[in-house]
């Protein structure tokens, strides 16, 4: 008795697997990118907000001690939230960094 192909398993070749990986990382590096640029932009509006009450800051010199204690404890509290939204963007960096490497192509 012979073998026919339909008693044969498929048996997947072996780039299936990546083939069905690569949208997957595909997907996940977008949307690693998109919190990405979002934390960027979360920073910068940050990183704003601390200059605006610089400027506050400076156009209050002369005004009232409980004004300029005022600004000066939002500026802090601003900075810390820029400071952390900071180290959140350059983590979103790392980690499309990383997804952009695992995808490239092996060069060695």
């Amino acid at each position: 008795m012979h073998a026919t192909n339909d008693d044969v398993l498929h048996m997947p070749d072996r780039d299936e697997p990546q083939a069905d990986a690569a949208p997957a990382a595909k997907d996940a590096l977008r949307r690693a990118v998109e919190l990405a640029q979002s934390a960027f932009k979360d920073w910068i509006n940050a990183a704003s907000r601390v200059n605006d009450i610089g400027w506050l800051l400076a156009n209050a010199i002369g005004g009232s001690h409980a004004e300029i204690a005022r600004l000066l404890q939002a500026r802090d509290e601003a900075q810390a939230e820029a400071d952390r939204l900071r180290t959140a963007y350059e983590a979103a960096r790392r980690e499309v960094d990383t997804l952009a490497r695992e995808q490239a192509p092996d060069t060695a």
